[in-house]
């Protein structure tokens, strides 16, 4: 049986506690975003489907209705720190039948540690690999596969990758359990996939503007 030892970081990022004796150094993906992929719906090895080479060639918004899978990265992380761990939560309409539907989660890392009642609407999950064997390096540029969601979408809806409910907070951490926190960055680092409306994509910073007001625009960017 195979053992896993996590460090002190990712163990705090489990646990949503904070560590005031251990002193921890930002993290080098002072960049990283996670960014959201539409793609059609497929029922095997999801983990290794092949997805565009560049975040900013993701598709981010398609019509409202239909079964899609919903890809969420680790983009633009430098290939010296890597990542070894990401939290983060989940938000749409959580009506069963209407707007956007969850039917399947599939982890494409070590280990997860989900929050009670994942994947549902606002839940938050905190996924790792293991640090000195099969820590994330993007050395060729494409982003890193964290999971895959299958959706069935009804009517009109936005599926947003949000802080992790627990403790309010959205991170990354590198090889060396170095940590970034999203949390609040301008513009938003955390992505948005919608169904019928315009979505978001974090690896551009490019201002939605086709129907969406100047208060969703806050939402999005105080994530």
């Amino acid at each position: 049986m195979k053992t896993w030892f996590l460090t002190p970081l990712l163990v705090a990022m489990v646990l949503g506690v904070a560590l005031p004796s251990v002193t921890l150094a930002a993290g080098g993906n002072t960049e990283a975003v996670l960014a959201l992929h539409i793609g059609t719906r497929v029922a095997k090895n999801v983990c290794g489907t092949v997805l565009p080479s560049s975040c900013g060639g993701y598709t981010t918004s398609t019509i409202d209705s239909g079964f899609y899978n919903l890809y969420l990265t680790v983009a633009q992380s430098p290939d010296s720190v890597g990542v070894a761990g990401v939290q983060f939560g989940i938000a749409y309409d959580g009506a069963t039948g209407a707007g956007c539907d969850v039917s399947s989660w599939t982890s494409c890392a070590d280990l997860e540690f989900q929050g009670t009642g994942w994947p549902d609407n606002n839940t938050g999950n905190v996924i790792t690999w293991e640090p000195s064997l099969n820590c994330q390096m993007d050395t060729t540029g494409v982003p890193i596969l964290v999971g895959v969601f299958e959706v069935i979408t009804y009517t009109g809806d936005t599926f947003s990758i949000t802080p992790r409910p627990v403790d309010g907070l959205a991170k990354v951490a590198d090889c060396t359990a170095a940590e970034n926190d999203l949390t609040g960055k301008v513009p938003s680092a955390l992505g948005t996939a919608s169904f019928g409306e315009p979505g978001y994509n974090p690896c551009s910073t490019t201002v939605p503007v086709a129907r969406t007001t100047w208060g969703s625009i806050k939402t999005l960017y105080e994530n």
